[in-house]
C-alpha cells in the first residue's frame, strides 16, 4: 500500500491527496484490484441489508420481515 502511495506521488498526481483520490488512481492505473471474494461478500451484505428492510403484514396484523428465515416445527409423522 505504501508503494502505491509512492507510485502515486511519482506520477505527478496532485499532492496532498485524499485516500479516495489515491484509491481511484490505484484502481484506474492497475496498481490495485479487489479480491473477487471481497466483491461477493460486499454484494451479499448489500443484499442482506435490502432484505432486512422489506416488511409485510401477516394475517394476524403483525408487521414482520418478508424475507427473514423462521424456524417452523414440522410434524415428524408426515
Amino acid at each position: 500500500m505504501l508503494q502505491i502511495v509512492e507510485d502515486y506521488r511519482e506520477s505527478d498526481q496532485p499532492w496532498p491527496a485524499s485516500k479516495q483520490a489515491i484509491g481511484k488512481w490505484a484502481i484506474d492505473s492497475g496498481k490495485w484490484a479487489p479480491h473477487p471474494s471481497a466483491i461477493v461478500s460486499q454484494c451479499a451484505d448489500d443484499i442482506a441489508r435490502a432484505m432486512r428492510e422489506e416488511y409485510v403484514t401477516d394475517p394476524q396484523g403483525r408487521r414482520v420481515r418478508a424475507k427473514h428465515a423462521a424456524r417452523v416445527e414440522m410434524d415428524a409423522s408426515r
